[in-house]
């Protein structure tokens, strides 16, 4: 037998374990509370005692004598309701009151009441009753994230692997504070590689903490790793909040089908109150019986303080050619799903052009318009959504990225063309109404909408004023065509950049490649230099390295006052791109005069057949301040 964590204080010989029978409905409680009590002679005799006492009560409280996984009949099973208490050896040494002892211990960690003559006092028993309503103490500034570091302190738990992000940063945070020591490795399948390690070598559950959905995928191969080694591991994971499951939130997938088929034990931990005993279930069961991994998911409302998270907590073309003609600020977003077949790149951009409406490119629309266009805004959204009269979706959704809607005023007008009828109305339940909802093609869409609104032009006042604001923001990287941008899209996954730079290439092989890498994205894809060099995709990185998961911190530690596992290094890591064939040049003060000079340089290296890094050393911005999505 396994060596389970003893629930209480035993001989040496007896190995105690709790197993719920989900198979049954209730525990059994029996009906007669009398105690039999072995006898005080020693070795096989006060065995016999027991057992016969035990033998004396009703069949669902006798010992069952079970084969080990040797096909020996040596283990004695005494169960008291859902609970069982091995004894391993045929010859074990206890009295009946040992056992008792330890199955009261067992059904006090299950949440079993124990018989009537040891029930703790009405006035503190706790009261689960449906009637029953948690008080909420709306002022505290304590969070879910404590809980969860004070199960982990209580176990014995000295270590915690991740990889930072939002969704789990109150926790990691919690643990840091009480001595648990929080490694961050630069990928989530290390940390859970290490937690199966940690929990090899010492005896005890490895604990690896990850965030929300791509997160949770990168560790699939190492929890189903530790599942074969039969190695008790404890993955904790970020999840979108309960009211935004299934509205498009950010990184939200249904993560329990992912775990079930790997994990001992799977919960979603839905209330504040649930985080304690949720965990307290899954390291038992991680140790109990055959070892294994198993998995607790923590949406991220039930992990941050009250105070934020209730302050995150919203004929048809005809008619659509009547309201835009009407209009007087109209605005259109563009998705991904307006470049797509039937309808050519070349007729849509004619089509936006000739009715001049200000128009925001996201997704594979970016570049549509080229470099330079006039109807094309690329900043402060925000803003000109409150301001617009009438705002048209085409093949945009209302997820986390339009704030699930409520960036859109409730004066405007608006038209919604979506191909999935879900996509379509997203979210419109709660911060949004579609004007007009067409499902259909976004592409095909503008293309009518402009046949019907020939001699239309935007009014001009309005579309200076929203170019007025684009240049009073400093100028970014601008996609020069159409299909010629690519990011990770809604899932927000990192490690995309050296997968995606060589399908680019090998799709494109005369165009510059450029990847722009955060330094703790790149920890995912540098080795791919390697492959860039063997299957000669020349390609250029430059990466922003400011020494850290900056986006995460900018917001970690304000709120909870700590920078836990979102420090990195000013690495040399052009130095790693020459060590794979490649190229590395460095921008730092020392040549920051020269950066254009660097830049071509990389240009003209790679155009020379080798891939190239530039390692740009910078400072600290509030870019993507606010981005923890709630």
């Amino acid at each position: 037998m396994e060596n389970p964590r003893p629930v209480a204080k035993a001989p040496q010989n007896i190995a105690a374990t709790c197993k719920h029978d989900r198979h049954h409905k209730q525990c059994e409680r029996p009906g007669d509370d009398s105690r039999g009590h072995g006898s005080q002679q020693k070795g096989a005799e006060q065995e016999q005692l027991a057992i016969e006492a035990v033998k004396e009560r009703s069949p669902q409280q006798r010992p069952q004598q079970v084969a080990d996984g040797a096909g020996n009949k040596n283990n004695h099973h005494y169960r008291r309701g859902g609970c069982y208490l091995v004894t391993k050896a045929k010859n074990a040494v206890a009295s009946i009151s040992v056992f008792e002892s330890l199955l009261h211990q067992c059904s006090l960690l299950c949440g079993r009441t124990s018989p009537s003559s040891n029930r703790r006092p009405e006035s503190s028993r706790i009261n689960t009753s449906s009637s029953a309503r948690p008080i909420v103490q709306k002022e505290s500034t304590r969070h879910g994230g404590e809980i969860v570091a004070d199960v982990l302190k209580a176990h014995g738990v000295k270590h915690m692997f991740t990889l930072v992000g939002g969704h789990i940063s109150p926790i990691l945070v919690a643990c840091e504070k009480l001595g648990i020591r929080v490694v961050d490795t630069r990928h989530e399948v290390t940390a859970v590689f290490a937690a199966d390690a940690v929990a090899r070598m010492s005896g005890t559950v490895g604990v690896a903490a990850v965030t929300a959905g791509p997160g949770l995928t990168n560790t699939v191969t190492a929890v189903k790793n530790a599942q074969m080694a039969e190695s008790p591991v404890l993955l904790m994971g970020g999840a979108a909040a309960s009211i935004l499951k299934g509205r498009g939130a950010l990184q939200d997938i249904d993560q329990m089908s992912l775990f079930k088929p790997l994990c001992k034990y799977c919960a979603t931990v839905t209330k504040v109150r649930d985080i304690a005993p949720t965990l307290q279930k899954a390291l038992q069961i991680a140790q109990s019986g055959t070892p294994g991994p198993v998995f607790v998911e923590f949406p991220i409302d039930t992990l941050y303080p009250y105070q934020m998270v209730a302050k995150e907590v919203g004929a048809k073309i005809q008619k659509c050619v009547e309201l835009v003609s009407r209009a007087k600020q109209p605005v259109i977003i563009l998705g991904s799903q307006s470049t797509l077949p039937p309808t050519p790149t070349d007729k849509l951009v004619t089509a936006l052009e000739s009715m001049g409406i200000p128009s925001f490119l996201g997704g594979m629309a970016r570049g549509l318009l080229g470099q330079h266009s006039d109807i094309q805004i690329r900043q402060k959204r925000g803003e000109a959504l409150k301001e617009a009269d009438v705002v048209i979706l085409a093949g945009a959704v209302c997820d986390f990225r339009l704030g699930y809607g409520r960036t859109l005023s409730r004066k405007s007008k608006i038209i919604a063309v979506n191909r999935n009828k879900e996509q379509l109305f997203k979210n419109s339940d709660m911060f949004w109404k579609p004007t007009v909802a067409i499902q259909g093609d976004a592409g095909d869409f503008i293309v009518q909408l402009a046949a019907g609104l020939k001699g239309f032009k935007c009014d001009p006042e309005w579309l200076n004023k929203l170019r007025g604001r684009d240049q009073e923001k400093e100028q970014t990287n601008r996609p020069r065509g159409p299909l010629r941008w690519l990011d990770p899209g809604a899932f927000g996954t990192l490690g995309v950049g050296g997968g995606f730079a060589l399908g680019a290439k090998l799709c494109r092989p005369d165009c510059d490649v450029w990847i722009i890498y955060g330094d703790g994205s790149l920890g995912y894809s540098v080795a791919e230099f390697d492959t860039f060099t063997r299957h000669k995709t020349p390609v250029i990185a430059l990466v922003g390295n400011d020494a850290g998961w900056t986006q995460i911190s900018r917001e970690q530690v304000p709120m909870f006052g700590s920078n836990v596992a979102c420090q990195l290094a000013f690495s040399d890591y052009e130095t790693v791109a020459v060590g794979y064939g490649g190229k590395g040049l460095k921008l730092d003060r020392n040549n920051e005069g020269e950066m254009e000079k660097v830049l071509r340089e990389a240009m003209e290296l790679s155009r020379q057949g080798h891939s190239v890094l530039v390692n740009a050393l910078i400072g600290k911005t509030n870019f993507r301040e606010g981005s923890i999505s709630v």
